[in-house]
């Protein structure tokens, strides 16, 4: 199954396998976070912290969605954040609404922000 996501291509072989982006590495959730926030070029620790400033939910948001669209599961991602897992599925749910519609409510295009990242992936070595 193919799903296409903005500029990119989600590609799930078969049921039982993990969705994976072509020449995007398998990497931790911690370094997807470490990714995450130094693309909105805010620190691991305030993205864990409880401040609920926008660069920060966008930061945590854009995680809880490349993770899930990873394969990850709701638990490790909700461990990296230190959060709930509810908090991941209502992230990911909320971006997935946000990247359905017409409308922007960011600065940025939220299926731009997501192709930036699926580059900044490309670009790394897997560990």
């Amino acid at each position: 199954m193919r799903i296409k996501i903005g500029s990119f291509e989600l590609v799930i072989h078969r049921r039982s396998d993990r969705p994976s982006w072509r020449g995007v590495a398998s990497i931790s959730t911690d370094r997807l976070l470490r990714l995450v926030c130094d693309y909105y070029h805010v620190s691991k620790a305030r993205a864990r912290s409880k401040a609920r400033h926008r660069v920060l939910v966008k930061a945590r948001a854009l995680y809880c969605y490349l993770g899930r669209v990873m394969g990850y599961s709701n638990e490790a991602l909700a461990s990296t954040l230190h959060r709930d897992r509810c908090t991941v599925i209502h992230h990911y749910n909320k971006y997935q609404d946000l990247l359905n519609t017409e409308h922007v409510y960011y600065d940025k295009d939220l299926a731009t922000e997501v192709g930036d990242v699926k580059m900044l992936l490309t670009s790394i070595d897997p560990i």
